[in-house]
């Protein structure tokens, strides 16, 4: 497991694609400029799971810690590469470009 501090959450998000529903909080990292996802799927359903997207590749998230001070960064506890199949790894990248895309911000 890897644990990486200095997370800042950006935004929540939310669509729909091929069948899967995606919840997504952007992250930006204050430290290194990265951006990363943490990726929840039908999350209403019993195959509700998540995941962490950065980069293009999908890592298991042993867990998010929400600061209690919105100005204190979170700290992220990453697992190792996540298998996904490629019709969801597919819907959860086109996800992530909508939401990413000028047009869809707010």
């Amino acid at each position: 497991m890897t644990v990486r501090g200095g997370w800042k959450q950006e935004w929540n998000k939310h669509i729909q694609i091929d069948g899967f529903d995606f919840a997504g909080i952007q992250y930006r990292n204050e430290n290194t400029k990265e951006t990363g996802w943490h990726i929840q799927v039908n999350l209403a359903g019993p195959l509700w799971h998540n995941y962490w997207v950065s980069g293009g590749q999908f890592h298991d998230v042993s867990s998010v810690d929400v600061p209690l001070y919105p100005a204190q960064p979170v700290v992220i506890a990453l697992g190792g590469i996540r298998e996904v199949g490629p019709k969801e790894k597919e819907a959860a990248l086109a996800a992530i470009e909508t939401w990413e895309s000028p047009s869809t911000q707010v």
